[in-house]
């Protein structure tokens, strides 16, 4: 009789498990931990991209939820990631075109916003 309400007890006191996080929060934290790890094994000319990979990542996440854990969801992701055997590689190549093309569309902003003067006529 007792060990019915013992077992209720001590499950009541167990952690929970985290509901999966949402696709676009795992997504975004993966490519933050791609590209973490892989800064530490770039030289330092090269760490910079990988510095402003992160910073735009984290950007996503916290425009989406302002009040978002980026630490918490940095480790859920990789756990999540890890359990279900994703790669980290394909990972890479999805957050580098991102990068890729994000940075593609600021330049073309940039040129809009200041254009390049034309070059003057050379007059004899």
């Amino acid at each position: 009789m007792l060990l019915p309400l013992f077992l209720a007890l001590l499950a009541a006191q167990a952690p929970a498990t985290p509901p999966p996080l949402p696709a676009a929060d795992a997504a975004d934290g993966r490519c933050m931990v791609v590209f973490a790890a892989l800064g530490s094994r770039l030289p330092p000319e090269q760490r910079p991209m990988l510095q402003q990979g992160v910073m735009y990542f984290a950007g996503k996440l916290r425009g989406r939820t302002a009040s978002i854990d980026v630490a918490q969801t940095l480790v859920r992701a990789g756990h999540e990631a890890q359990a279900a055997h994703l790669s980290p590689q394909t990972d890479l190549v999805r957050c580098r075109d991102e990068l890729q093309a994000v940075s593609t569309s600021l330049g073309r902003i940039r040129a809009v916003v200041n254009p390049s003067p034309a070059p003057t006529p050379h007059r004899p």
